[in-house]
């Protein structure tokens, strides 16, 4: 950790390491989504899904002053600003890579042989 002595004190390593736990949340909603579905109804389960977005976008509008950017430039030397910002671009991009690549392996495991489409329990 950094005495910068403002923001959150992240090094700019821990800045992008921040950004990781996107991809076990989006494996874990992908788990447990098909299990709502099979206790609620759809209609619902999507009106449900929905106000948690548009809950979600209103707590981010109303709070702008916070998002991952402005913690990061909070933190950081001006003349390291580039440099936070690219590596906060690149770690957001191979976690995303990741979640994606896990979900593609997730659903070709549970694809059987001779079939295009993964099992429902996939």
């Amino acid at each position: 950790m950094s005495n910068a002595g403002y923001g959150f004190g992240l090094s700019t390593f821990l800045a992008g390491v921040v950004l990781v736990r996107f991809s076990p949340l989006g494996s874990f909603s992908g788990k447990l989504t098909p299990r709502l579905r099979e206790r609620i109804v759809a209609l619902v389960l999507l009106g449900g899904g929905s106000v948690v977005v548009l809950v979600a976008f209103a707590v981010f509008a109303s709070a702008s002053h916070s998002p991952m950017p402005g913690v990061i430039l909070a933190v950081t030397p001006e003349r390291e600003t580039s440099s936070a910002m690219s590596f906060n671009k690149v770690v957001r991009s191979v976690a995303f890579s990741l979640g994606s690549a896990f979900g593609g392996l997730m659903l070709a495991a549970g694809t059987n042989a001779g079939h295009s489409s993964p099992v429902d329990g996939a």
